[in-house]
Parts: structure tokens; sequence; C-alpha cells
């Protein structure tokens, strides 16, 4: 009974969270490409090389997001894969900030191994919880 009980919450939550998500990512997104020009002059107006960097970033990001929009609507197999395309993309921006991107070293396979762990246990919940 209790069992039920949480689980019932857990839903609730899960569509009251998918309700305001809903709107919000989008915009961030389309405000993030709109604006990606003007944000690059802000920080960067005389480096080029920087102002490229922070450009593609800022893509990475809104590619991220739009991935992370487009998982909260799918069930399974498509989510789990979803999971990992959000978990690939936001380990770019992480190794791009962060870390070398000229390099394949510890750090990616620790990001990509984190990725799939992510997605497994995403995957396995979605299978527990039906």
């Amino acid at each position: 009974m209790m069992k039920n009980k949480i689980l019932q919450l857990t839903q609730i939550k899960t569509k009251l969270l998918k309700r305001k998500v809903k709107y919000v990512i989008p915009i961030i997104s389309f405000i993030l490409f709109v604006g990606n020009y003007q944000i690059c002059e802000y920080f960067y107006p005389n480096n080029i090389k920087e102002w490229w960097h922070l450009k593609v970033d800022i893509y990475s990001i809104i590619i991220a997001l739009l991935f992370i929009y487009s998982s909260l609507f799918v069930k399974r197999w498509i989510r789990f894969l979803f999971d990992i395309f959000v978990g690939l993309t936001v380990s770019n921006v992480i190794d791009r900030i962060v870390f070398n991107v000229r390099d394949f070293k510890w750090n990616d396979i620790l990001m990509i191994a984190i990725t799939f762990v992510f997605a497994f246990y995403n995957l396995r919940n979605a299978y527990r919880i039906k």
C-alpha cells in the first residue's frame, strides 16, 4: 500500500516537473540561439579564437538542452538513447571548458563511463516502475 502511494507521488511530481520544463527549456534554447552573437561579442570583442570557442560551447549547450527536452517525453529505450546523447553532449561541454579537447585522456573515458552508468540506471528504473 505504501509503495503504491510513493509511486503515485513520484508520478505526480514527474508530471508537474514536465509541465514546468515544457516551456522553459525551449525558451532558454531559443534565447541562446538568437543571442549567441551578442553573448560572444560581449565576452570576447577582440579575440576571434576565443569568440569561436564560446560560440561552439553555446551551440553544444543548446543541443544538450534540446536532448534533455526531448528525453522528457519518450519512454524506455528511446529515453535510454537520449540519455546517452545528453551525457555525451554535456561531457563535450565540460571537456571544452575544463579539459583539453584535442587529446583523448582518462577524463574522457570517465565521462563516457558515467554517461552509460546514468543511462542504464534510468533504463532500469523505467522498467522497474512501469
